[in-house]
């Protein structure tokens, strides 16, 4: 799917929960986690977000 629909921006896959349930207690999958340029977590959507949810928090990232 990140091939399919061309996504430019990093994305993380962590196979083993080591990250996300370890380290940071999360318990869904997908979850999507937008952190800002200085490392601040801005957002976090638990299981699929909406494209056009996703557009907007990137967008709102972009600007800030």
């Amino acid at each position: 799917m990140i091939k399919k629909d061309d996504v430019t921006f990093p994305v993380a896959f962590d196979p083993n929960g080591v990250v996300t349930t370890g380290i940071f207690g999360f318990s869904y999958v997908p979850e999507s986690v937008l952190v800002n340029a200085k490392g601040v977590v801005t957002n976090v959507y638990l299981g699929a977000i909406p494209k056009q949810k996703l557009a907007g928090g990137i967008k709102s990232l972009k600007s800030a």
